[in-house]
Protein backbone atom coordinates (compact mmCIF):
# COMPACT_ATOMS: atom_id res chain seq x y z
CA UNK A 1 0.00 0.00 0.00
CA UNK A 2 1.57 3.38 -0.78
CA UNK A 3 1.28 6.42 1.59
CA UNK A 4 -2.08 7.92 -0.63
CA UNK A 5 -3.64 4.66 0.28
CA UNK A 6 -2.98 4.70 3.58
CA UNK A 7 -4.05 8.33 3.79
CA UNK A 8 -7.49 7.51 2.44
CA UNK A 9 -8.11 5.03 4.99
CA UNK A 10 -7.07 6.99 8.18
CA UNK A 11 -9.20 9.87 6.96
CA UNK A 12 -12.20 7.57 6.39
CA UNK A 13 -11.59 6.01 9.95
CA UNK A 14 -11.44 9.94 11.26
CA UNK A 15 -14.38 10.64 8.87
CA UNK A 16 -15.89 7.60 10.63
CA UNK A 17 -15.98 8.17 14.35
CA UNK A 18 -16.45 12.23 14.27
CA UNK A 19 -20.13 11.87 13.65
CA UNK A 20 -20.30 9.35 15.99
CA UNK A 21 -19.05 10.75 18.91
CA UNK A 22 -20.55 14.44 17.72
CA UNK A 23 -23.64 12.30 18.24
CA UNK A 24 -22.92 11.49 22.13
CA UNK A 25 -22.43 15.48 22.27
CA UNK A 26 -25.75 16.40 22.96
CA UNK A 27 -25.84 19.40 20.91
CA UNK A 28 -28.35 20.80 18.70
CA UNK A 29 -27.78 20.55 15.03
CA UNK A 30 -26.48 24.05 14.23
CA UNK A 31 -24.59 24.27 17.36
CA UNK A 32 -22.42 21.37 16.84
CA UNK A 33 -22.01 22.62 13.68
CA UNK A 34 -20.23 25.44 15.15
CA UNK A 35 -18.26 23.29 17.31
CA UNK A 36 -17.09 21.00 14.82
CA UNK A 37 -15.98 24.20 12.59
CA UNK A 38 -14.33 25.85 14.76
CA UNK A 39 -12.45 22.90 16.58
CA UNK A 40 -11.30 21.99 12.62
CA UNK A 41 -9.82 25.86 12.47
CA UNK A 42 -8.07 25.88 15.32
CA UNK A 43 -6.81 22.41 14.29
CA UNK A 44 -6.12 22.96 10.53
CA UNK A 45 -5.21 26.55 10.94
CA UNK A 46 -1.55 25.98 11.70
CA UNK A 47 -0.38 23.37 8.91
CA UNK A 48 -2.04 25.97 6.76
CA UNK A 49 0.55 29.21 7.24
CA UNK A 50 3.19 28.00 5.34
CA UNK A 51 1.60 28.03 2.25
CA UNK A 52 -0.71 31.30 2.32
CA UNK A 53 1.78 32.79 -0.03
CA UNK A 54 1.20 30.37 -2.66
CA UNK A 55 -2.52 31.51 -3.34
CA UNK A 56 -1.80 31.80 -7.13
CA UNK A 57 -3.75 30.46 -9.71
CA UNK A 58 -6.81 29.73 -7.11
CA UNK A 59 -10.01 29.04 -8.68
CA UNK A 60 -12.07 30.97 -6.20
CA UNK A 61 -15.58 30.42 -7.31
CA UNK A 62 -14.51 26.59 -7.55
CA UNK A 63 -13.46 27.35 -3.45
CA UNK A 64 -16.45 29.40 -2.92
CA UNK A 65 -18.84 26.95 -3.98
CA UNK A 66 -17.08 24.11 -2.39
CA UNK A 67 -17.44 25.53 0.99
CA UNK A 68 -20.99 26.23 0.29
CA UNK A 69 -21.96 22.46 -0.54
CA UNK A 70 -19.47 21.42 2.32
CA UNK A 71 -21.77 24.10 4.43
CA UNK A 72 -24.80 22.78 3.58
CA UNK A 73 -23.70 19.24 3.54
CA UNK A 74 -22.80 19.85 7.30
CA UNK A 75 -25.76 21.16 8.63
CA UNK A 76 -28.01 18.39 7.03
CA UNK A 77 -25.65 15.92 8.73
CA UNK A 78 -25.73 17.45 11.93
CA UNK A 79 -29.44 17.92 11.78
CA UNK A 80 -29.35 14.17 11.31
CA UNK A 81 -26.63 13.42 13.98
CA UNK A 82 -28.68 15.60 16.45
CA UNK A 83 -32.19 13.73 16.15
CA UNK A 84 -30.52 10.18 15.77
CA UNK A 85 -30.78 7.53 18.27
CA UNK A 86 -27.59 6.03 19.34
CA UNK A 87 -29.67 2.71 17.85
CA UNK A 88 -29.75 4.34 14.36
CA UNK A 89 -26.91 6.84 13.97
CA UNK A 90 -25.06 4.10 12.16
CA UNK A 91 -27.73 3.09 9.93
CA UNK A 92 -28.38 6.80 8.92
CA UNK A 93 -24.30 7.56 8.88
CA UNK A 94 -24.00 4.33 5.92
CA UNK A 95 -26.97 5.72 4.23
CA UNK A 96 -24.89 9.16 4.00
CA UNK A 97 -21.99 7.11 3.13
CA UNK A 98 -23.64 5.06 0.47
CA UNK A 99 -24.64 8.72 -1.03
CA UNK A 100 -21.29 10.28 -0.87
CA UNK A 101 -19.63 7.36 -2.83
CA UNK A 102 -22.33 7.78 -5.19
CA UNK A 103 -21.81 11.30 -5.89
CA UNK A 104 -18.04 10.05 -5.90
CA UNK A 105 -18.83 7.80 -8.33
CA UNK A 106 -20.99 9.54 -11.01
CA UNK A 107 -18.45 12.40 -10.83
CA UNK A 108 -15.46 9.96 -11.99
CA UNK A 109 -18.18 8.13 -14.82
CA UNK A 110 -18.25 11.85 -16.04
CA UNK A 111 -15.13 13.08 -16.19
CA UNK A 112 -13.56 9.77 -17.44
CA UNK A 113 -16.42 9.29 -19.80
CA UNK A 114 -15.87 5.47 -18.86
CA UNK A 115 -19.57 4.47 -19.02
CA UNK A 116 -19.78 0.55 -18.86
CA UNK A 117 -22.28 -2.34 -17.63
CA UNK A 118 -19.49 -2.90 -14.95
CA UNK A 119 -20.32 0.97 -13.63
CA UNK A 120 -24.20 0.26 -14.21
CA UNK A 121 -23.95 -2.70 -12.21
CA UNK A 122 -21.85 -0.74 -9.17
CA UNK A 123 -24.43 1.64 -9.11
CA UNK A 124 -27.02 -0.74 -8.81
CA UNK A 125 -25.63 -2.58 -5.63
CA UNK A 126 -24.77 0.87 -4.11
CA UNK A 127 -28.43 1.00 -4.21
CA UNK A 128 -29.32 -2.18 -2.92
CA UNK A 129 -26.76 -1.93 -0.54
CA UNK A 130 -28.00 1.61 1.37
CA UNK A 131 -31.66 0.03 0.93
CA UNK A 132 -30.58 -3.38 2.24
CA UNK A 133 -28.50 -1.64 5.29
CA UNK A 134 -31.34 0.60 6.37
CA UNK A 135 -34.00 -2.17 6.78
CA UNK A 136 -34.36 -2.91 10.56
Amino acid sequence: MDSLQIKAILAGMFFGAWPLLMNRSNLNASVSAVVFSIVVLVIVFPFSVSNWANLTNINWTMAVLAGIAGAIGLLLFNSMLSKATIETVGTLFVLSLVAQITVSSVYKVLMSGDISLAKGVGFALAALSAVLLTKA
